[in-house]
């Protein structure tokens, strides 16, 4: 069975193939592939030839399953997009389940890195000032800057107390969530948070990443932002229909508070586009199986530079601006 081996030359040569395996097409491919190569010789290679005792020559030892720098990018998109059981992907490059999981580890590492070199990893949200994003992207100072949570299932806890903080009342299940920044008019993700509880609100989420903001940016966001503040940008928040009295119906919108929600909503769609596109990435979508530490942040992260890639690649994404 391990003789089965799917390869970047067999590949390549269907590309409709190759996008639904990668979520790329050859050319957006190739388009990452010298950083992947530079980062691959920085973190992996570099350290194995220095390591103190070394006698093995450089280019030594049997040919692995994964000979080129095409072969290891194509292998970790693959996996991220699809998200085989390491058993399923290690049969597919002719791997072992154990070295299918090894390679897995250390080429997460390299295509989060990679992404970064690329400029397409979002901005951690951490301490983000709103005005350098619009110095970046001047259409954000029209546009203002789009805020949501995204949520992503995860592996019911076993430990009682992080049962209930992870469990979210709104998906009514475990989950975690990320608060992002994003562009209206590319559906690029611009920032995003470190990982949040699912039971965390999204205000208190964005409260505790210190985002600030001059009064010439605009944020728009939801009714699950109510009272945010970041510095003094302007918060496009919907109105709400609010009763006149406790116990009382509640009171129904102007045509003005409609049509002004209505904005706002046409605003904040794109948002929804993005989430949609970070989800090609099942690795993303899915349940997440890893356990250890950092992994399930690390491939969040990625699916959203994936998502980006494809956003500064594509045609049909430049015709939104």
């Amino acid at each position: 069975i391990l003789g089965m081996c799917i390869t970047y030359s067999k590949a390549v040569k269907l590309p409709e193939f190759f996008n639904r395996l990668t979520g790329h097409t050859p050319t957006e491919f190739l388009t990452l592939l010298p950083k992947f190569e530079s980062v691959y010789e920085r973190l992996v290679v570099e350290p194995r030839l220095s390591r103190r005792g070394r006698q093995r020559g450089v280019g030594g030892g049997r040919r692995g399953c994964l000979p080129s720098a095409e072969d290891k990018l194509f292998f970790i998109t693959s996996y991220a997009r699809t998200y085989p059981t390491l058993v399923v992907h290690g049969v597919l490059f002719g791997l072992s389940e154990a070295r299918a999981c090894e390679w897995v580890s250390l080429l997460t590492r390299v295509l989060d890195e990679t992404l970064g070199e690329a400029h397409v990893r979002p901005a951690p949200m951490r301490g983000l000032s709103l005005d350098t994003l619009v110095e970046e992207y001047p259409e954000l100072a029209e546009d203002g800057i789009l805020f949501d949570g995204i949520e992503r299932p995860i592996r019911r806890p076993k430990d009682k107390r992080k049962r209930k903080t992870q469990f979210s009342g709104k998906k009514k299940r475990h989950t975690s969530k990320h608060i992002t920044a994003g562009n209206k008019r590319t559906q690029r993700v611009l920032a995003a948070s470190r990982e949040h509880d699912g039971s965390d609100h999204d205000k208190r989420a964005i409260d505790e990443e210190g985002v600030t903001g001059s009064k010439d940016v605009n944020a728009v966001v939801d009714l699950g932002f109510v009272g945010l503040t970041m510095g003094e940008a302007n918060i496009w928040l919907p109105t709400k229909r609010r009763p006149t009295k406790k116990g009382a119906s509640k009171r129904a919108l102007t045509s003005d508070q409609k049509n002004y929600n209505t904005s706002v909503a046409k605003h904040r769609i794109s948002i929804e586009h993005s989430y949609a596109g970070c989800k090609r990435n099942r690795s993303y979508a899915d349940v997440f199986r890893g356990i250890r530490e950092g992994a399930r942040g690390q491939f969040a992260i990625i699916a959203m530079g994936m998502h980006n890639l494809r956003t500064e690649q594509r045609a049909s994404y430049q015709t939104l601006a």
